[in-house]
């Protein structure tokens, strides 16, 4: 289990440094990065996704990683999740299902070889107490999800409700129970520039949904959080975000940093009960923006020297009880890790605790990692 480790000052809680960058590998075309305990021995494992296939390498705990080994079954990755309920992790890719051994070995389990290619998510859309799965694809139908009928089975595809848009086309899908009432809605995002943009349909039970509703024009990909921390669900899409004001009525949200394209991950840096973001833009820094006072301000620089169209994943890279940052550059190839230490630099020992608004890092990083993924086939960045 991930364990919370805050340092706590006389006015509050310290703002997280991160070290220089330690270069993991380099690889061409790298699409997406993931940060997650494959082999099942608590520790988080490096994963990255390129034209290659998919790549890992296995954690030995302190930031030591074993050489990267390429997973030959999975040639995409969505999420490592519990699909069967037996205990390890799973692995969801893109039409395929991988059920985990437990000790970083997979067998495929394919139910529709031209599912995704966009961005995928896992929840429970029918609440029968099993994950489904849905997809974004920039073709037609631009989102669709797949129930899941168990013993690994999944039904055919069922078209979401979307932007109509001149010709609509997929950058992303996520869910949540936006209006509060019990029942998982979901939310699609549709290429703005084609006509499409933000919007959520209400859940109806059953895997049955309504009409869409328009949140407004967000930017590449979308997922759901409390990132105010005032009990309901926010929302999140590139750069932008947008408040539920409850019953999901959004208000006209903000632009955190201006590029639509920009990659995030939500998480309570400074462990003030609200949730901060850390965000790589296409040909910009990696840093994170603070939440405060209803607004995220400007950023905390991490790095600078980003060489653009990058992906970050959130985890505890080095056992150490702190949260860290994984980057991918799709365009220099490098896959990076950035350690968080104390103020000062150094490194923090700690142990299983409670912080600040009670979080526990395990159950948070849980809860927040994105159920997203990418396939293993090159397509250009737009």
């Amino acid at each position: 289990m991930l364990t919370l480790c805050f340092l706590l000052l006389a006015n509050g809680v310290a703002s997280p440094s991160f070290e220089e960058a330690v270069l993991l590998a380099e690889v061409e075309g790298v699409q997406g990065v993931f940060a997650e305990d494959l082999d099942n021995d608590g520790l988080d494992d490096v994963v990255w996704v390129s034209p290659e296939g998919v790549t890992w390498s296995r954690s030995l705990g302190s930031g030591d990683f074993e050489a990267p080994a390429l997973l030959d079954e999975l040639l995409g990755f969505c999420t490592a999740v519990d699909m069967d309920g037996d205990g390890d992790l799973d692995v969801m890719g893109y039409g395929t299902w991988y059920e985990g051994a437990g000790d970083g070995s997979f067998t495929a389990h394919p139910f529709d070889a031209e599912a995704g290619s966009e961005d995928c998510w896992v929840d429970d859309l029918d609440g029968d107490g099993d994950l489904d799965v849905m997809y974004a694809e920039y073709w037609n139908p631009p989102a669709y999800w797949y129930a899941n009928l168990g013993d690994g089975v999944f039904g055919p595809p069922e078209e979401l409700p979307h932007a109509a848009g001149q010709d609509p086309r997929g950058w992303g899908v996520a869910s949540g129970d936006l209006d509060g009432d019990g029942v998982v809605d979901v939310l699609t995002g549709i290429d703005a520039d084609l006509g499409g943009g933000l919007t959520w349909a209400k859940g109806l039970g059953g895997g049955a949904f309504g009409e869409p509703s328009g949140v407004r024009v967000g930017g590449v990909g979308c997922e759901t959080a409390d990132l105010d921390g005032d009990g309901d669900v926010d929302v999140l899409s590139g750069a932008f975000w947008a408040e539920n004001l409850g019953g999901a009525q959004f208000n006209d949200g903000q632009t955190i940093f201006d590029d639509h394209l920009a990659a995030t991950a939500p998480f309570d840096f400074d462990g003030d009960g609200d949730l901060d973001i850390v965000m790589a833009g296409n040909d910009g820094p990696l840093g994170w923006f603070e939440f405060d006072n209803g607004a995220y301000g400007g950023i905390h620089e991490v790095s600078g020297e980003l060489s653009g169209w990058v992906e970050v994943a959130l985890g505890d890279l080095d056992n150490d009880g702190r949260v860290d940052i994984l980057t991918g550059e799709r365009l220099s190839g490098e896959v990076a890790l950035y350690l968080q230490g104390d103020e000062d630099g150094t490194r923090c020992g700690c142990s299983a605790s409670t912080g600040a608004g009670g979080w526990v890092l395990g159950l948070m990083l849980a809860v927040l990692r994105r159920r997203r993924g990418a396939v293993a086939r090159w397509s250009e960045p737009a």
